[in-house]
């Protein structure tokens, strides 16, 4: 049973339709009972009614001829008319009482079920009238009337009338369930209905959507939905055909693209590679011949600043190509590691230690302006021979100029040495060509 209901609220979860069914089904169970029982509550509280007044009759018609016969003394005709008025259906007893409330009549049907059980569940005595009536009147189903008889205002008892409602209770119960029994079978027949409709026309085209579905995640983009009715479900069918014809002709024009992308690629990396030679091969030539140059004895000293700039623009510019190459090696996957075991804790005698020689203070970036201010602030000799390094791209000269200033402007040599390092000179310039009014 357990596994059954785990089953069931497995299905429940993963089939919509049979959400769908079981939601309705019980939506018209739940609307039918409600009505049925409230049109139950009606019919009892009116049959109900009907008996109360049913009842009220009886006891007014009593009153009403029960003085000719108590004043003619005609018991006789008393007995036989509480006899009558207790063999009528809901009717338990009928009795008159006089004044001093002893019973006038005697009658009481002894066969009668509630009179039954009361002289079999008690010990009141079956000629004890009165008492059997008060055990009666106690019973929960179990009502009672009662009206005045009196003649010209002289009052000569009392009418009264026990009847049962357990008629009309049962009743309402048979009808309960016979309400309940017919709900159930109308949902009953309306799910079967229902599921014969909802499966041709519901779950067969879901079915084929969530086969759809899943081919797609599994990558097959040549299957189509059968499209069987236009309605919702035959739309949202079409959709995923034409969406499933676009997505494959996207993947064909993509697969078109990456192949003409690898194959640009692939040029564009041997064009880098050829370039790269192409230009290193003069460049190369010109940087031995610069370098050849400067060991001739009859180059000026000018001369000599002149084939150092050309020397150092060349290496800078070599730099570049050698990045671009490598660069042009990584993209095409040809670019190698190498791999050198070093020492993470070297031994103390070998670890360089820093003394006040090599020592560098800690660097703290500055801003602009305080960069100008402190360049500013520095001597016009200065200026003037760290302006003409820079334009000479001098990169021996102006480390030379600013280590002079190492220890009085710690900041200031900081950020020129960054910018030397990084072959900024044009930052230098900028600065010196402001300060000192150069255009």
């Amino acid at each position: 049973m357990k596994d059954l209901c785990k089953w069931l609220m497995r299905q429940f979860k993963n089939s919509v339709s049979l959400r769908y069914l079981t939601t309705v089904s019980s939506f018209v169970l739940v609307v039918q009972l409600i009505f049925s029982l409230l049109q139950i509550q009606r019919n009892q509280a009116r049959q109900m009614e009907i008996l109360h007044k049913q009842v009220q009759s009886n006891t007014n018609f009593i009153r009403d001829i029960a003085p000719e016969a108590i004043f003619n003394l005609d018991f006789l005709y008393l007995e036989t008319l509480m006899q009558q008025t207790a063999e009528e259906t809901d009717v338990v007893y009928s009795v008159i009482i006089n004044q001093n409330g002893k019973a006038l009549t005697r009658y009481l049907n002894h066969e009668h079920p509630l009179i039954k059980s009361v002289i079999q569940n008690t010990d009141t005595p079956q000629d004890d009238i009165l008492s059997l009536l008060a055990a009666v009147d106690r019973l929960p189903l179990v009502h009672k009337k009662q009206v005045s008889i009196a003649s010209y205002g002289q009052p000569l008892g009392e009418v009264h009338i026990g009847f049962s409602t357990q008629r009309v209770r049962s009743e309402g119960f048979r009808a309960a369930v016979n309400s309940i029994i017919t709900a159930l079978s109308v949902s009953l027949l309306l799910a079967v209905l229902t599921i014969l409709l909802f499966n041709r026309q519901v779950h067969g085209p879901l079915k084929s959507l969530r086969k759809f579905a899943h081919g797609f995640e599994e990558g097959n983009l040549s299957q189509r939905i059968q499209i069987r009715y236009p309605d919702e479900i035959g739309q949202v069918g079409r959709a995923l055909n034409r969406m499933a014809d676009q997505l494959q002709e996207n993947l064909v024009g993509l697969a078109k693209a990456r192949d003409q992308a690898i194959a640009a690629n692939k040029a564009k990396s041997k064009f880098l590679a050829n370039m790269s030679h192409e230009l290193r091969t003069p460049l190369n030539a010109i940087l031995g011949f610069s370098e050849l140059m400067t060991y001739e004895s009859d180059t000026t000293p000018a001369q000599k600043r002149n084939l150092e700039i050309i020397n150092n623009s060349g290496e800078h510019l070599l730099s570049l190509i050698n990045d671009i190459l490598e660069m042009a090696k990584i993209e095409s996957g040809q670019a190698s590691i190498e791999s050198i075991a070093f020492d993470l804790h070297p031994d103390e005698e070998d670890a360089p230690t820093a003394t006040a020689e090599n020592a560098i203070p800690p660097f703290k970036a500055v801003s602009a302006e305080d960069i100008r201010a402190q360049i500013a602030a520095m001597p016009q000799d200065w200026l003037t021979q760290i302006h003409e390094a820079a334009v000479q791209l001098d990169h021996e000269k102006t480390s030379t100029l600013i280590q002079q200033i190492m220890d009085s402007h710690h900041e200031l040599a900081m950020q020129l040495h960054t910018w030397v390092t990084n072959f900024r000179f044009d930052k230098i310039t900028n600065y010196t060509t402001d300060i000192l009014g150069l255009t």
